[in-house]
């Protein structure tokens, strides 16, 4: 068998695992999505009282922007070079199958590539 270079390489990205954006906590109530707010019920006696978070309408969450690494794909260019093993008696135009060389993409499980 002959070998042969190749750049391959689509996967998840690695920053944002495939998501696309980048998810920040809020500052607001600390990721947790409510806030407590003290209030007075008699004289001398107060009670905390939870409430939704106004800054991320309970969410926990801030800034949902684009992943600056895949511009919001989710997916990241990963070149590598890989020396592929050609059989011999191999025609023009036959395809062949190289196992766990697939692209991998946000909630699936490898694949095979077929060249």
């Amino acid at each position: 068998s002959s070998g042969i270079n190749a750049e391959y390489g689509r996967k998840a990205c690695h920053d944002c695992h495939g998501a696309g954006k980048i998810v920040i906590q809020c500052r607001g109530c600390q990721g947790n999505g409510i806030r407590l707010s003290t209030i007075q019920t008699y004289p001398g006696v107060f009670h905390q009282v939870p409430h939704e978070c106004m800054h991320c309408s309970g969410s926990g969450h801030a800034g949902n922007g684009a992943c600056p690494t895949c511009g919001g794909r989710g997916i990241a260019i990963a070149q590598k070079k890989l020396d592929l093993r050609i059989p011999h008696n191999c025609r023009d135009g036959q395809d062949l199958v190289f196992e766990g060389l697939g692209h991998h993409l946000p909630g699936q499980e490898e694949a095979e590539q077929e060249e």
